[in-house]
């Protein structure tokens, strides 16, 4: 389901150094374990609460 939050989502786990693939059936996520990188500027979560919350 590619909504708004849904995209904020994939902005924000980018933002951390996860990468995150989208393609028109499927998205991947791959987590990077204890390897997180800290954003060099601010993280979006748009109007997304889920998203805010998974990120602070």
């Amino acid at each position: 389901l590619p909504s708004e939050d849904c995209l904020s989502a994939i902005k924000a786990c980018s933002a951390y150094g996860i990468h995150a693939e989208t393609s028109k059936d499927k998205w991947t996520i791959e987590g990077v374990g204890r390897n997180l990188v800290v954003p060099s500027d601010i993280v979006d979560a748009g109007n997304s609460g889920t998203t805010f919350y998974f990120v602070t």
